[in-house]
Parts: structure tokens; sequence; C-alpha cells
């Protein structure tokens, strides 16, 4: 978007990382947005920009694309995109609100409701929900599975937790330390 500027480090805008990954079609590209007005474009805006990139490039890699609401995802799903898995942020993180509150309360809500994360994917037609390691526990993954979604789990940082995550039947696995893995 034009009105942005880097402040203190260079990082590749999306044309420069396109250009880069298309010469790895095996890689998975995982974009995870964080869309929250005023702070930020629509989420029709960046479909729009991403996708028409996307095609603009013929991208053969698989995209995964990460919105927090019902909204994102339908904005991200009207472009029709080929090999693009829709992600439910669950729970959404918002800059305005505490993130270890947020993270307690879904942890909790999760074995309270464990279909709760399920109805909100299904009423997005989101492909897949991405959650903390805490709040995807065993029932609400078991939801989500019978259901066809994917699951994306993040942030385990330890070998023990990794491990516990891969045997946990996860689809895709985001850790700050990739060394430590991948699942066996």
């Amino acid at each position: 978007f034009p009105s942005a500027s880097t402040k203190a480090e260079s990082v590749l805008d999306l044309k420069e990382f396109l250009t880069i990954v298309k010469q790895a079609p095996e890689l998975i590209i995982y974009l995870d947005l964080k869309i929250q007005a005023p702070l930020t474009v629509p989420a029709e805006q960046y479909g729009q920009s991403i996708f028409a990139l996307w095609q603009q490039f013929a991208m053969p890699n698989p995209l995964y694309i990460e919105g927090p609401n019902t909204e994102a995802i339908q904005a991200f799903d009207r472009y029709g995109v080929e090999n693009v898995t829709t992600v439910l942020s669950y729970p959404p993180f918002w800059a305005n609100k505490n993130a270890i509150l947020t993270g307690i309360a879904a942890t909790i809500g999760a074995y309270i409701q464990p279909q709760k994360a399920l109805k909100k994917a299904l009423k997005a037609h989101a492909n897949a929900v991405a959650s903390p390691t805490s709040v995807a526990n065993k029932r609400l993954r078991k939801n989500l599975k019978q259901h066809g979604k994917a699951i994306i789990v993040f942030t385990p940082n330890t070998f023990k937790a990794i491990a516990k995550v891969c045997a946990s039947g996860v689809d895709i696995l985001i850790t700050d330390h990739p060394t430590l893995g991948p699942c066996r």
C-alpha cells in the first residue's frame, strides 16, 4: 500500500517476496493478516491486492491466508483463487485487547464449548482454524476434524511441546524454532 513506510529495517514487499518464492513451488506460503479497522485497510482491500499479485505472478505455491473473522474469510473467498486455504484465527487477537486475557478466556472457553470454534469456521466457510496450543485441545481438534477442517497450531517452542502437538494430529505447526521440528 502506498502509505506504508519502513521505520527500522528493510523488509520485502509482496512483489519481491513472490518473485523469490515462486522459484520454490514446494514451499507453502502462509499469510497471517492482522485486520482491524481503523488500524488497517479492510479485508476486501487486502484480498484484492494479494490475489491480484498472486494471479499476476501465476504462483504455483499452496497459499494459506489467515483472517480474524467471517468478513475477512468471505472477502478472501470472493477471489476464487486456486490452491488457497482460508484460515480463521481462533480466537482473534486484537491490538486493543490484552493478548494474555484473550488467550486465557479462549483456553477456558475451548474446554467448556469446544464447538464454538467449529461454528465460527462453518459460518465463515473457512477451510482451517488456527489456534494457540492452549486453545486447540483434544475436543476442539476432534470437532474440527469431524467436519473436514484443518487445524493449525501455534506456537510450541520446545522440543517436548512440538512433539506433543505433532502427536495430536494437527495439520500445520507454527513455531518460532523450526530447527526443533519437523513432526516425525
